[in-house]
């Protein structure tokens, strides 16, 4: 897994969900990608998402198109795994 470059501005900004980029959070997204254990599974779009809790009960998120990461972070609470829409939240 790598990071698409056409998305750092996105994945990393300061914002709700999102991480400041650091050489560690890359690795954190890269690290949470790679590991199968982390699979949530795909999207409505076709996007794999993965995800884990760290010992301080945050979220640690990345959502994947092919073997690039397109988007992740680290939410303060856990959000819960919806197929059709990934670890957003559901609106009426």
């Amino acid at each position: 897994m790598f990071l698409a470059p056409n998305r750092l501005k996105h994945i990393f900004r300061d914002a709700p969900g999102h991480l400041l980029d650091t050489p560690d959070n890359r690795q954190l997204l890269i690290d949470t990608a790679s590991n199968p254990d982390y699979y949530l599974g795909k999207d409505r779009w076709g996007n794999d998402w993965y995800a884990h809790t760290q010992p301080d009960n945050t979220q640690v998120w990345v959502q994947t198109r092919q073997t690039q990461i397109i988007n992740g972070g680290l939410n303060p609470i856990p959000r819960s795994w919806y197929p059709q829409i990934g670890l957003g939240e559901i609106t009426n």
